[in-house]
């Protein structure tokens, strides 16, 4: 990704920065051959969105090993968080192995909401099954155009989340499923998840 359509996924990760609220932290990694943190979680967007700007394309990916990376990094952290990839799916670089990335996310709890950027490697099988092991959403984005609205459809998302914790009566049972309902106005909602107790 080149020119235009370079400078269009730059301006809505940009606006995506932007959009966030002012106590929203926010860091940026890129992943071509290695994987490097250019900016560290911040309050400053300004900064980011900086970085964001400076992004240069490099033809390898290391998709792999940025998963188990950024959610090593982040899994100890409080508060809700979340992970948004912008990738064509394809991975020329990693050491990690799909399967690990898998689990490292598994294990994190953190969501992962995926972009699918189309190109001649492009892998939406990844993309699609790491977001919905993650409890996330995978968006495609068959024209650079389209990446400002799917951007703003995660903002969106991610600003109506609800993190709920609760007490099991039976601490020894390792896996179940739990029924939630909540209720605002006239309006409920249902949804059921299943869960595994992490050692």
């Amino acid at each position: 990704m080149n020119g235009e359509p370079m400078a269009g996924a730059r301006a809505a990760a940009a606006e995506f920065v932007a959009q966030l609220g002012s106590n929203d932290a926010a860091c940026l990694y890129v992943f071509a051959t290695q994987v490097r943190q250019l900016v560290d979680c911040t309050t400053d967007h300004a900064a980011v969105i900086t970085a964001i700007e400076g992004l240069q394309t490099i033809d390898d990916t290391a998709l792999y090993d940025a998963l188990t990376r950024v959610t090593a990094d982040h899994i100890q952290r409080d508060g809700r968080l979340a992970i948004v990839v912008l990738s064509d799916g394809a991975d020329t670089k990693s050491r990690a192995t799909l399967d690990e990335a898998f689990r490292q996310v598994r294990e994190s709890s953190i969501p992962v909401y995926t972009i699918g950027l189309l190109s001649p490697q492009f892998d939406g099988t990844v993309l699609q099954r790491l977001s919905d092991e993650a409890d996330a959403i995978y968006l495609e984005a068959p024209k650079v155009e389209n990446m400002a609205e799917l951007y703003r459809r995660i903002n969106e998302q991610l600003l109506n989340q609800y993190r709920v914790s609760f007490t099991s009566l039976f601490p020894s049972r390792r896996e179940g499923e739990i029924l939630i309902r909540i209720k605002r106005n006239d309006e409920a909602i249902e949804i059921t998840r299943t869960f595994t107790v992490q050692s």
